[in-house]
């Protein structure tokens, strides 16, 4: 299935006005709050793909795990934070690379994980819930799921305007 945009390239609320926003094709945006230690997503397709989990993937294994190794460590880890709120079906293939990709990373990688997800998509909620199951066996971590961006952030540390960092790759 092929990835289905919405309709504007644009953060929805509460991101509409942060600055610093790389967009990832097929996924959506991605701000790195380093001095959270922590990285916000948003994404803006309806359904996740393999150009979806490469998108994202690729991003925090090459541009934050592998540059900010050292100072995530010091800080017990990586805080995650997915708006998934726009995604209302996957593929099952990319939904094991996704868990794949995951156990590959070093093991205490993830200090905390939250995600956003609408009430009512039970197929979404229920692989986060399997994958959730996962992280807690391989990486230590459950991943937190909530229906609000406002909680999610909130449970991260990260207030609705955080002082965002320039550029994923800056040190």
């Amino acid at each position: 299935m092929a990835v289905a945009a919405l309709a504007s390239p644009t953060p929805s609320e509460p991101f509409l006005g942060w600055s610093q926003a790389h967009h990832l094709e097929g996924y959506g945006f991605v701000w790195w709050l380093k001095g959270h230690g922590a990285l916000v997503t948003q994404t803006t397709v309806e359904h996740a793909d393999a150009i979806f989990t490469t998108a994202i993937s690729d991003y925090l294994d090459d541009n934050i795990l592998a540059r900010h190794w050292g100072y995530l460590q010091a800080r017990g880890g990586l805080t995650l934070v997915h708006d998934w709120r726009s995604v209302r079906s996957y593929d099952q293939a990319a939904a094991a690379d996704f868990v794949a990709r995951m156990r590959r990373r070093p093991k205490g990688y993830l200090k905390l994980s939250c995600m956003v997800l609408p009430t009512h998509n039970t197929l979404v909620r229920y692989a986060v819930h399997t994958a959730s199951a996962i992280a807690s066996l391989t990486v230590g971590r459950t991943v937190e799921i909530t229906a609000s961006p406002a909680v999610a952030l909130a449970r991260a540390g990260i207030s609705a305007t955080p002082e965002l960092t320039a550029s994923a790759t800056s040190r």
